[in-house]
């Protein structure tokens, strides 16, 4: 327990503490403001609190930097201790007579004082345990309608968990929470991982045409199987299925290509037309029409004039885009050409067989994939949060 506290700025000598309970009062016409509010701050200070420092500022801006003695007893064994405000982060172990010996942290000063309390067993900190019994006018933590709250920011839920650790009754939950963090970070982690792309985000109309695509595939492959023989005679059919796959890809890729170039060049001609009349052609207005405002007239046009500027920024972005999109399908039909002409070269090779064959292979797992990664996502989402973690693993 602490003992006595002792500062060469105390008028009288140094604050003794005794076992039970220790009251501060004031003078006898209940005087305020004569040190009873600072007199705690500084037995939190010496608990090893900042907020004297932070809170008390005028204090120090009044006395300057002092420093603080102070004993602890635990065991029928005391220890001494000096604590500056000019650094507060640093303490000095002290002789009886506090003469310093050697400093330490202020981090190796909070946990001496967690083990000799005995609060070793208390899932929190030295200084979240004091916090919530250290209400002092002058802290965050005085308001009446917040009674768990070592500071007025801090959530309801760190408060129930503080207090049901100051009680030794967090024990039993802690496995639970542990488990409720590592789903919520598998769900993150799947959550990124559709946003990047790196699963394949599927809906229930890709879902059914991946499952006929498989069937395909798999119908495909196993005819290849069946019939390997007759197709070692006659290769030419599978490359013609093949180079038929390829075609029916650049179709697409044509059709879409000659929509986009259409749209290309409506942009570019909106451009070159996108055009207003100078002011100085007004002039030419007023022989034919006498009774013109050639000043109203000039800043309608103005206005026009700005209109237009905005529109032309408009139609080049737009056009920018589209010559972009319009190179990436020109070089994926560029790509299936050479496909078509190496397929159609190795048409006598019998190693197209098995190319063929690799080939549905990866496309058939390709078009697997986003199917099994739905339904695993599924199965974590069902299983409970409070489950162990090596349950969810074994169920998913």
């Amino acid at each position: 327990m602490l003992i006595e506290i002792q500062c060469d700025r105390f008028k009288s000598g140094p604050v003794t503490f005794d076992e039970g309970l220790n009251v501060i009062i004031g003078d006898s016409v209940a005087t305020n403001s004569i040190g009873k509010s600072t007199l705690l701050m500084v037995v939190d200070f010496v608990f090893g609190g900042d907020s004297f420092i932070s809170n008390n500022g005028g204090a120090i801006e009044q006395l300057g930097d002092h420093h603080y003695f102070f004993k602890f007893k635990f065991g029928g064994v005391d220890y001494a201790f000096k604590r500056g405000t000019h650094s507060p982060d640093l303490i000095y172990t002290c002789t009886e007579s506090y003469e310093e010996t050697k400093p330490i942290s202020i981090e190796e000063f909070r946990s001496f004082l967690k083990l000799s309390y005995k609060l070793e067993n208390i899932d929190l900190s030295f200084r979240s345990t004091v916090s919530l019994f250290s209400r002092i006018w002058g802290k965050d933590n005085i308001d009446v309608k917040r009674p768990l709250h070592s500071f007025k920011s801090q959530s309801a839920e760190t408060c129930i968990e503080n207090t049901l650790k100051i009680f030794e009754k967090y024990q039993p939950i802690k496995s639970l929470e542990s488990s409720l963090k590592d789903k919520n970070s598998e769900k993150s982690a799947i959550a990124g991982a559709f946003k990047k792309n790196v699963i394949p985000k599927i809906n229930k109309t890709k879902y059914k045409a991946n499952l006929n695509k498989i069937n395909d595939i798999r119908d495909e492959i196993e005819d290849i199987k069946e019939n390997l023989a007759k197709y070692a005679i006659g290769i030419r059919e599978i490359a013609n299925r093949e180079v038929l796959d390829l075609k029916e890809k650049k179709d697409k890729l044509l059709v879409q290509q000659s929509a986009i170039t259409g749209r290309l060049n409506r942009v570019k001609g909106n451009i070159n037309k996108n055009k207003y009349i100078k002011s100085k052609h007004f002039e030419g207005l007023k022989k034919v029409f006498p009774e013109s405002d050639l000043p109203r007239l000039a800043e309608i046009e103005e206005f026009h004039s700005e209109i237009s500027k905005i529109m032309k920024s408009e139609l080049s972005a737009s056009e920018k885009l589209l010559a972009e999109e319009l190179s990436i399908i020109s070089d994926e039909i560029i790509s299936i050409d050479k496909q078509i002409s190496a397929v159609l070269k190795d048409v006598e090779n019998p190693n197209i067989i098995v190319d063929r064959v690799y080939d549905l292979s990866k496309d058939r797992k390709r078009s697997a994939n986003p199917i099994l990664s739905s339904i695993q996502l599924i199965a974590i989402v069902c299983v409970s949060t409070f489950q162990g973690r090596s349950d969810s693993t074994s169920s998913t």
